[in-house]
């Protein structure tokens, strides 16, 4: 049956170790999840993205996403673990997991009327991150940061401005400053 189907919403999970594959991933390279095939075989489904499984890191919505797009994985020492075939066929686009992780978790949350999006009338729940991740190259998407989380039009986090941050704000126009907050945070607050 499918999702669409029934109303359900399907959670799906982004990280995917490549770089030592579990002993069980022969099962699912035949009968694990499959984001692609799932949004594919349910084009009016509702699908939210569920990313915390502490036991499975990287426990970050960013990494999560450069995953699920690339099924790359990326080492603490920098090195890139290529994914086979049959997992990258399984990837989805960057638009994709925008969804999941905005619009889709406020429909599974039954909030969408509330959250999930930046529109009048709902809650002023939104991020800034380093650069645009539908426009920078997939290989870049392991290296974006978060800059700022606002909950219901308040700052409750803006990372201290480091050398690589500012230099993406200057090339944005955005005018970070040399030495402590992204200018970003300080003109929201104003």
């Amino acid at each position: 049956m499918r999702y669409s189907e029934t109303g359900a919403v399907a959670t799906l999970v982004g990280f995917f170790p490549v770089c030592d594959m579990l002993p069980w991933t022969d099962f699912y390279k035949d009968y694990g999840e499959d984001a692609r095939a799932m949004i594919d075989a349910n084009p009016q489904g509702h699908f939210a993205w569920h990313g915390d499984d502490p036991w499975m890191p990287p426990i970050s919505p960013l990494k999560e996403m450069a995953s699920l797009v690339t099924r790359q994985e990326y080492t603490a020492d920098g090195d890139v673990c290529e994914p086979p075939d049959w997992l990258r066929a399984k990837a989805i686009t960057v638009n994709e997991f925008l969804h999941l992780m905005t619009l889709g978790a406020a429909y599974a949350l039954f909030r969408e009327q509330e959250v999930g999006s930046v529109e009048v009338g709902k809650f002023a729940d939104f991020v800034v991150i380093s650069d645009d991740p539908t426009s920078v190259d997939a290989t870049d998407m392991w290296n974006l940061q978060l800059l700022m989380t606002m909950v219901n039009g308040e700052i409750v986090f803006c990372r201290e401005a480091d050398l690589d941050a500012d230099l993406r704000l200057q090339k944005r126009n955005m005018d970070a400053t040399a030495v402590g907050r992204p200018k970003i945070c300080a003109s929201v607050v104003q």
